[in-house]
């Protein structure tokens, strides 16, 4: 009986296959596993996936470093996203077998375009459902409150677009408060939606406190803004109560949660900027409502003055006398008017200042100046006495610095 070794059957294989496929050729797949080592070189697994989301092929893949060095910068310039796990991709390879270790690709070329449409058409796979579930508008067809002053924030802490935010909004030319308040979120990675949805729920715990919810987060990589293009925290977002406006940053798409929101702008700082026109629009109205009535109490008064005039005219002079009386009475009548009219708008103007004050009071900056302190541990506000304990280590914030102390 003739038998063959292993080497000879895999050498004859290895043969077949480079006739079979002699040249480069393309080769649309899904990167089920991702890896670049220290030395450059790029490892990864790809696969294809039936309609029931079941595998039906797999091979190993690699980009060695002198080609992965110039296809991983031009990939991510086109398409703001690294090669990653999930992602479709369109690649020209040459087949290589080794006896040993089997069947791999050699990537040689990536071709970009095919990944950003298969991103566009998740995308726009979502954007259809929540049209098809009734709830895509949803959010833009609440009521924003006229002065939208109570603003509760979704953001990380540490990101710039949060300081940017509330600098912007803090130092407004027009003087104008705003009450903000913080829930803090992750807002990159895999964690966003469960975070971003949890800020969410501990708003509408408060509902009633908010005017309306900022979700920020300012610029970075489309890769890392990719978590808001998520069908569950969009649809959540469509079912809120109050009006989200999303300054997420960004610049070139618009994610699922720029579409359902209340209104979307592409910073922070725009969104900013919103607010306070919101503020200055309502003031705008009220001096046009003053000047209104003014000019009609005007126009009324002016129409008696003629009126009179014509009667006084007719009658002779005999009821001169009383025309004059009767035209003191209208123009007292008119001042009067006038006053209560600027008296009005006065008081309101007063109520938002003293509501400006009472916020500004309320700022913990001003409560530092009135003699109180601010105990932390770790960084984090100590806001209960049971979290402390013997021998930690605290700093104590006051107005004009801090001090370092232990627990006894």
């Amino acid at each position: 009986m003739e038998s063959f070794s292993l080497s000879e059957i895999l050498h004859n294989l290895k043969e077949e296959i480079h006739d079979f496929f002699p040249d480069p050729v393309w080769i649309h797949a899904e990167i089920s596993e991702c890896r670049e080592n220290q030395s450059g070189h790029c490892y990864a697994e790809l696969i294809e996936k039936d309609s029931r989301d079941r595998i039906t092929a797999k091979i190993r893949a690699n980009i060695w470093a002198m080609v992965y060095g110039a296809l991983k910068p031009y990939f991510e310039s086109v398409t703001g996203l690294p090669l990653q796990a999930g992602m479709k991709v369109l690649v020209q390879a040459t087949f290589e077998f080794h006896e040993v270790y089997g069947l791999s690709l050699s990537i040689t070329d990536i071709d970009p375009s095919y990944t950003l449409g298969d991103i566009a058409l998740k995308r726009d796979k979502i954007i259809r459902q929540l049209t098809e579930d009734g709830v895509l508008d949803m959010n833009k067809e609440l009521q924003l409150a006229l002065v939208p002053y109570r603003v509760a924030i979704i953001s990380s802490p540490t990101a710039a677009g949060y300081g940017d935010f509330c600098n912007h909004l803090q130092h407004n030319r027009f003087g104008y408060k705003f009450r903000c308040t913080l829930f803090a979120a992750q807002m990159q990675g895999e964690n966003t939606e469960k975070s971003v949805i949890a800020a969410l729920d501990n708003i509408a715990e408060q509902v009633e406190n908010f005017d309306v919810v900022v979700i920020i987060r300012g610029g970075g990589a489309t890769s890392e803004l990719s978590a808001f293009d998520n069908y569950n925290l969009a649809y959540y977002c469509t079912q809120f109560p109050l009006p989200i406006l999303a300054g997420i940053g960004h610049q070139r798409d618009l994610s699922v949660v720029d579409y359902v929101a209340y209104k979307s702008m592409k910073t922070p700082t725009a969104v900013a900027d919103f607010l306070i026109e919101c503020c200055m629009n309502y003031e705008e109205r009220l001096n046009d409502l003053r000047t209104r009535a003014v000019s009609a109490f005007k126009v009324h008064l002016d129409e008696h003055q003629k009126h009179l005039f014509m009667l006084s005219v007719r009658m002779g002079q005999a009821p001169q006398k009383m025309f004059l009386n009767c035209a003191r009475h209208l123009n007292n009548t008119y001042m009067k008017l006038q006053m209560a009219a600027h008296k009005q708008v006065d008081i309101h103007k007063q109520s938002l200042r003293a509501l400006q004050q009472r916020l500004s009071l309320a700022s913990p900056d001003e409560c530092l100046s009135r003699g109180y302190v601010r105990i932390f541990k770790n960084g984090e506000w100590v806001k209960n006495s049971l979290t402390l304990s013997k021998e930690d280590q605290v700093e104590i914030q006051f107005e004009d610095g801090t001090k370092k102390a232990v627990i006894k």
